[in-house]
C-alpha cells in the first residue's frame, strides 16, 4: 500500500513536469523570430534606370555596391559575382558583403623586375594548377585528341573566370598561357575562342585584373590589333573577332592612353551586323574622350577619320533601339569631337533634328514624379538641352535665350 501512494507521488511530479516542460517550449516557439524574406512582388512598383532603381520612397543604385560589412539587398539589385550571401534570421532579408579573403601565402604573388617587363610567378602552385598544367601539355604533343581534351579544360575554367577574386587568380597566374592560345593561327578556332573568352570574362567588371593586365602586359593591345589584322571576315571568325574587340574596349576602360588602328577597326566594322559594330563604337567613343586628348589631337590626326566614326555615331544615335546606356557614351563622344575639332568636324542635319525630338521628348518624361528621383537621368537630359546650342549649334544664341528667360522671371517677380 504504501509502495502505491509513492508511485502516485511520483507519477504527480512527473505528469506538473512535463506540463511546465511543454509550455516553457511552447512560449520559448513563440518568441523565436519569424523569417520573413522579401518577395519578388515587391519589385512591382519598381523603376529601373541605367544605373537607379526608383520606388515610392528613395532612390537606390542598380549594382549593389558591396563592402566589408553585411548590407541589405534592396529590390532588383544586380549582384557583382564573388560575394558572401546569408539570409538574415533578425532582419528577414538578403544581405551580402565582399568574400572573406581566403587567399594564403602559398598564392601570393612575387613580382620582380626584369628589363622592362614584370615577370609574375607564385611561391607555390595556386588553385587551377593542375589544370593549366594539363593544357600546356598540348604544346609538347599535339594532336587532335589533346584539342578536345584542352577544350574540355577550358569551358570548366571559364565558370571560374566570372568570380572577381578567381577571376584574378586566374589573369595573374595564367595569363601568358591563355595568351598562347588565344594569339596563335596553329590553335583550332575555338579553342583561341576559348582562351580569349576566359581573359574577357576574368577582366570584365574586375578592376585590379584589367590594372594588372595594363601594368604588366601594357603590350597586349598591339597584340590584339595585330591578331584582328589577320583575321578575315568569315563566319568562322565572327565569334574570335568580337572577342578581340571586347578586350580591347575593357583594358581601354582603364588605360591611361588609348588608341586605335583605324584601317584594322573599319575594315572589321564594315562587315558587320549592326549589333556588333556597337563593339567598335565603344573603342572609338574611348579613343575620342577628354581623358585622351593628347593623343587624340597627336601627329597622327587624320580628320577624314574623325569625320568618319563622327558620322557612324551620328547615324547610331538615332536607331531607336539603342539603349541609354550606349547612348550617352556614343553622344558625349560626338560632344568631345564636335568641341575638340569645332568646326573643322561638320554635323549633319539629320542628327541635330533628332537632337530637338529627344530633347522635347525628355522634356515630357521629367514630368513625371520617379522619373525625377533618377538625378544622373536628369542631368544628362540637361546636357542634352544645352548641347542644341552650346555644342551643334551658336553658343551667342544659347546665351541670349538664358538671359531672356532670366529677364522675364525676374520681370514677373517684381510684378507680384
Amino acid at each position: 500500500m504504501r509502495f502505491k501512494s509513492v508511485h502516485r507521488v511520483l507519477t504527480l511530479l512527473l505528469v506538473m513536469f512535463l506540463a511546465k516542460s511543454t509550455a516553457t517550449s511552447l512560449s520559448d516557439s513563440e518568441q523565436e523570430p519569424k523569417i520573413d524574406i522579401k518577395q519578388d512582388d515587391e519589385e512591382a512598383g519598381l523603376v529601373i534606370g541605367d544605373h537607379l532603381i526608383c520606388n515610392a520612397e528613395e532612390c537606390y543604385p542598380k549594382v549593389f555596391e558591396p563592402t566589408n560589412e553585411w548590407k541589405v539587398i534592396k529590390p532588383a539589385q544586380r549582384l557583382p559575382p564573388g560575394l558572401d550571401i546569408r539570409i538574415s534570421l533578425e532582419k528577414g532579408v538578403k544581405e551580402a558583403k565582399l568574400g572573406e579573403n581566403q587567399e594564403s601565402a602559398q598564392n601570393e604573388l612575387v613580382i620582380a623586375e626584369t628589363n622592362k617587363h614584370s615577370e609574375l610567378s607564385t611561391k607555390e602552385e595556386h588553385e587551377f594548377s593542375k589544370e593549366f598544367a594539363k593544357i600546356r601539355d598540348v604544346i609538347e604533343q599535339s594532336n587532335s585528341q589533346n584539342w578536345v581534351d584542352v577544350e574540355s579544360v577550358l569551358d570548366d575554367l571559364a565558370e571560374f573566370a566570372h568570380d572577381y577574386k578567381k577571376g584574378f587568380k586566374i589573369i595573374s597566374n595564367e595569363y601568358q598561357t591563355l595568351e598562347s592560345f588565344a594569339f596563335n593561327e596553329s590553335v583550332p578556332t575555338q579553342v583561341r575562342e576559348l582562351a580569349a573568352r576566359i581573359i574577357l570574362s576574368s577582366l570584365r567588371n574586375n578592376p585590379p585584373s584589367i590594372d594588372f593586365i595594363n601594368e604588366n602586359y601594357p603590350e597586349s593591345t598591339t597584340k590584339i590589333y595585330n591578331e584582328l589584322s589577320k583575321l578575315g571576315d568569315s563566319a568562322d571568325n565572327a565569334l574570335l573577332v568580337k572577342r578581340f574587340l571586347s578586350m580591347l574596349d575593357v583594358i581601354f576602360s582603364r588605360s591611361e592612353k588609348v588608341t586605335i588602328n583605324d584601317e584594322i577597326l573599319w575594315r572589321h566594322y564594315q562587315a558587320m551586323d549592326p549589333v556588333s559594330k556597337i563593339k567598335v563604337l565603344e573603342i572609338i567613343s574611348k579613343y575620342y574622350n577628354k581623358n585622351n586628348v593628347n593623343t587624340v589631337n597627336g601627329p597622327d590626326k587624320n580628320l577624314v577619320v574623325v569625320q568618319k566614326w563622327t558620322n557612324e555615331l551620328t547615324n547610331f544615335l538615332q536607331v531607336p533601339e539603342l539603349d541609354e546606356f550606349h547612348l550617352r557614351e556614343f553622344f558625349n563622344c560626338v560632344c568631345f569631337i564636335k568641341e575638340n575639332f569645332k568646326e573643322s568636324i561638320k554635323i549633319d542635319t539629320d542628327f541635330i533634328n533628332w537632337l530637338i525630338v529627344e530633347i522635347e521628348s525628355r522634356r515630357e518624361k521629367s514630368k513625371d514624379e520617379v522619373y525625377k528621383r533618377d538625378v544622373d537621368q536628369l542631368e544628362f537630359d540637361d546636357q542634352l538641352a544645352q548641347s542644341r546650342h552650346m555644342v551643334f549649334g551658336n553658343p551667342n544664341a544659347a546665351r541670349l535665350k538664358e538671359r531672356l528667360y532670366d529677364e522675364d522671371s525676374n520681370l514677373g517677380a517684381d510684378e507680384l
